[in-house]
C-alpha cells in the first residue's frame, strides 16, 4: 500500500492531463504533523507511465474524488437543514 498527499485542486488538473493521455512529469511535495506531533514529508512523482496505467490511475481517483464531494455536499445539506430547523424553533 502506498500513501501519497496532494491538495485536490493538484490532483483535479493532474489526472485530468493524464485522463487524455498528456505526458506529465508532476512533482508534489507537502508536509505537516502526525498523529504523534512528529513533523513528517511527502513526495509525489508522477513520470513515465503507460496511457493505459495513467488513464486507469485517473478514473480510479476520480471516482474516489467525487464520492467525497458527494459526502460533503451531503453533511452541508444536513448541517443547513439543521441550522434552519433550530431557527424555526
Amino acid at each position: 500500500m502506498a500513501h501519497a498527499f496532494l491538495d485536490v485542486s493538484d490532483a483535479r488538473v493532474v489526472l485530468f492531463d493524464l485522463s487524455w493521455g498528456k505526458p506529465i512529469d508532476f512533482i508534489g511535495y507537502k508536509g505537516g504533523k502526525d498523529g504523534y506531533g512528529d513533523v513528517i514529508s511527502c513526495m509525489l512523482k508522477i513520470n513515465r507511465i503507460t496511457v493505459f496505467e495513467a488513464r486507469k490511475l485517473t478514473f480510479t481517483t476520480l471516482a474516489y474524488l467525487h464520492a467525497r464531494d458527494v459526502l460533503f455536499l451531503q453533511q452541508l445539506y444536513q448541517v443547513n437543514k439543521n441550522f434552519k430547523s433550530c431557527q424555526q424553533d
